[in-house]
């Protein structure tokens, strides 16, 4: 091994473009080894889910039907409505463009 390639100095005195080489081999290096260590990850045998339905005992078109936990949804109302309010907004304007587009010019 060479015992000057370690000194500030050697390094210093090569060409940018050697340097900006070395150091993409060196990202690529490290970005197959993160990859090659994600995908190992990915392989790890997963612990298994808990069934949360409940057959109930029916089938529908050859289909087992579950009944599913019940799910609470909570929001404000005064939200929704602004939000569709803005949705009006919107296509209203978007209508009165379209409609301006469509005359011809005078």
């Amino acid at each position: 091994m060479n015992a000057h390639s370690f000194q500030p100095s050697v390094l210093l005195s090569r060409p940018l473009t050697e340097l900006s080489t070395h150091l993409v081999v060196v990202a690529l290096i490290a970005s197959v080894a993160l990859g090659a260590a994600a995908e190992a990850a990915d392989l790890q045998p997963v612990a298994k889910a808990q069934v949360v339905g409940v057959f109930t005992g029916e089938y529908v078109n050859g289909t087992p039907v579950y009944r599913l936990p019940q799910v609470i949804v909570v929001a404000n109302r005064e939200v929704e409505r602004a939000r569709l309010e803005r949705q009006k907004q919107l296509t209203r304007a978007e209508q009165a463009r379209a409609k301006a587009a469509a005359r011809p010019p005078a």
